[in-house]
């Protein structure tokens, strides 16, 4: 899975160098965010029907299709097929592969240590991506499309390993009644717990600064603070690796400062960082930078670990599932306004908005998860 994530590396290089402009980048990108966000809640109901092995399954072979077709016909409408179907094959997984690691451990008796399960997971995902980046610029020089023809076979290779896995479903007998009934209900209460709307209101404002970030900021900053364009990738790698290390220690973390302290702190460095970027023009700005991903890193662990204690065991992929199409949604929409700002007003006075949302977002989505109970 890392193998195939490292395109990302080249994937703006890849795109522009077959035609596409800046304004179809982004139409790609939002296509991506609609279709991932409008498949979230079905997919989910179809991994709790129909079994959560069999939709990381599917998720991965479907996934795998959009680098195929991408590598072999680089053209603009394949571009947009290739957004689609990435965002299905993503929403496939998403919350059923989190929900398959939980059952497995859960038939096994060892529940409690899904976090750190999940946490080194993430942790070999990112080790994939920090080998495999280095090949993939080695293989775009020689030939661009090798690239996305790689990451289709490390996908087709997952979907094959995740076949192997010994794993029986167990639940009521699959119908389309039975569909809709877990759709419905898991929605029900994903809205009626008021933990998981908190982590809907923390999570949207954290994921949109650092999706306007990672998209739009990231590069034209570090390039601004006097990186060569041919050391972004070694800095990319970099960061990778330092991702993994915090996902692999991050569930002992977690056991030491608690859900609360881990979502304030989470929301402080954020800040800082954000603001600290804002006024820093020089090189030194990169440790500021990797804080942000090494934050998001540990982030995405917690707020994965909290939301699967909040969630029904039968409804658990639908309800993760909900926590992500209203995310994706709030970000979706509010992500031109984030361009429009740098356009407008430049990316430092936007990295200053940004602090702002994050702290304002990030200290309401703590405050109602903090002050409200599991139904």
């Amino acid at each position: 899975m890392g193998v195939a994530y490292s395109i990302a590396v080249i994937e703006t290089l890849y795109r522009l160098s077959n035609g596409l402009n800046q304004t179809q980048i982004a139409l790609l990108s939002s296509l991506f965010f609609i279709s991932y966000s409008l498949l979230e809640i079905p997919t989910g109901g179809l991994a709790d029907t129909f079994g959560h092995k069999k939709s990381v399954l599917w998720g991965l072979i479907v996934h795998a299709l959009a680098p195929l077709i991408v590598g072999l016909s680089p053209t603009y409408p394949i571009f947009l097929i290739g957004a689609i179907l990435a965002g299905l094959g993503i929403a496939l997984q998403s919350g059923a592969f989190s929900s398959l690691i939980h059952d497995i451990l859960n038939r096994l008796g060892k529940g409690e240590e899904y976090a750190k399960v999940q946490g080194r997971t993430s942790a070999y995902l990112l080790l994939g991506t920090l080998v495999a980046s280095p090949l993939v610029s080695i293989l775009y020089n020689v030939h661009p499309r090798l690239t996305y023809l790689l990451s289709s076979v490390a996908l087709f290779l997952a979907a094959t390993l995740i076949y192997l896995v010994k794993w029986e479903f167990k639940g009521d007998k699959p119908s389309k009644n039975i569909y809709f009934q877990k759709i419905k209900r898991g929605v029900f209460l994903s809205f009626a717990n008021k933990r998981v709307l908190g982590l809907v209101i923390l999570g949207s404002g954290l994921f949109f600064g650092g999706s306007l970030y990672a998209n739009n900021i990231n590069q034209p900053l570090q390039i601004t603070l006097g990186v060569e364009v041919a050391l972004l990738g070694i800095i990319a790698a970099v960061f990778s690796g330092s991702k993994a290390i915090v996902s692999a220690v991050a569930y002992k973390f977690f056991l030491r400062t608690g859900a609360n302290l881990s979502i304030l702190l989470i929301i402080i460095v954020t800040v800082v960082a954000f603001l600290a970027l804002s006024q820093i023009s020089t090189i030194v700005g990169l440790v500021f930078m990797l804080f942000l991903f090494l934050v998001a890193s540990y982030k995405d662990q917690i707020i994965l670990t909290l939301l699967q204690k909040e969630v029904s065991s039968e409804e658990r992929s639908t309800m993760i599932s909900t926590y992500s199409f209203l995310t994706f949604v709030i970000v979706g929409i509010t992500m031109p306004l984030g361009g429009y700002s740098i356009d407008l007003l430049g990316t430092r006075t936007t990295l200053m908005i940004l602090a702002v949302v994050t702290l304002v977002f990030g200290l309401a989505g703590l405050h109602v998860y903090r002050n409200s109970h599991t139904i």
